[in-house]
C-alpha cells in the first residue's frame, strides 16, 4: 500500500511510501515506474524497527539538498513507536542526521512533513497522551529551540482534536491542517 509520495525536485523521479506489513519501504522510481538503481539496494530502502509486528511509512518528502526524509510509525518497536529517517540522495542513512540513526519522535503517530526555506524540517505527529504537535527539527535533527516550546507547538483538544498536514506559504507562514470533531481546522503561523 502507498501511503504518500514525492516528486524529486533533482530529477524525473519519484519517492514512494510503501507499507507491506513488516517490512516498510521507501521507494524510487522513475517516470516509467521502474525502480531507480542508484537508490538503496535496487531503488529501495526497507525500514524494519526492532521489536515491531508492522511498520507503515506514512510520510516521505526529498529536501531541497537531495537527502530524502521519511516519517515511519512502527506497532510493538522497542523505545516508541514514531521515528524519523533521513538519507542521503544514494539512499544510505544520513551520518550528518541524528548520526545516522533515526530519530525517535514523541508520539504515537506521524502524518506529514515539509521543510522550511532555511533547511529546518516540519514534522506533524499525535498522540494519545501527547496530544497534537507540530515540530521544528534542525537539519542535524535537533529540535529547534527557537520553535514554539523547545521546537514543539502543542494543539489542545479544543483547537484541534485531529492533526493531519502541514504546508507552507510562499511568505514562509506555516499552516497546520486538521480536525475539531466534524469541524476543519486550519491555523497559520510564523516562520
Amino acid at each position: 500500500v502507498v501511503l504518500d509520495m514525492a516528486r524529486s525536485a533533482v530529477k524525473e523521479r519519484f519517492y514512494l511510501a510503501v507499507t507491506t506489513s513488516t517490512p516498510a519501504y521507501i521507494l524510487r522510481v522513475d517516470t516509467d515506474g521502474l525502480p531507480d538503481n542508484d537508490f538503496a539496494d535496487n531503488g529501495a530502502y526497507p525500514i524494519e524497527m526492532p521489536g515491531a509486528t508492522v511498520n507503515f511509512c506514512n510520510a516521505v518528502t526529498e529536501l531541497s539538498s537531495g537527502k530524502v526524509l521519511a516519517l515511519v510509525t512502527s506497532g510493538g518497536a522497542e523505545g516508541g513507536p514514531l521515528r524519523l529517517f533521513c538519507l542521503t540522495h544514494q539512499g544510505r542513512p544520513d551520518t550528518t542526521f541524528n548520526g545516522g540513526n533515526p530519530l525517535l519522535v514523541p508520539g504515537d503517530v506521524g502524518e506529514a512533513i515539509a521543510e522550511q526555506a532555511d533547511g529546518k524540517i516540519l514534522v506533524v505527529h499525535r498522540g494519545n497522551i501527547i496530544g497534537q504537535r507540530l515540530s521544528r527539527y534542525l537539519a542535524s535533527g535537533l529540535p529547534d529551540p527557537d520553535f514554539g516550546n523547545n521546537g514543539t507547538v502543542i494543539f489542545d483538544n479544543y483547537q484541534m482534536s485531529f492533526i493531519k498536514s502541514v504546508t507552507l506559504q510562499p511568505d514562509g507562514k506555516i499552516v497546520v491542517a486538521g480536525a475539531w470533531g466534524s469541524i476543519t481546522t486550519v491555523f497559520r503561523l510564523l516562520p
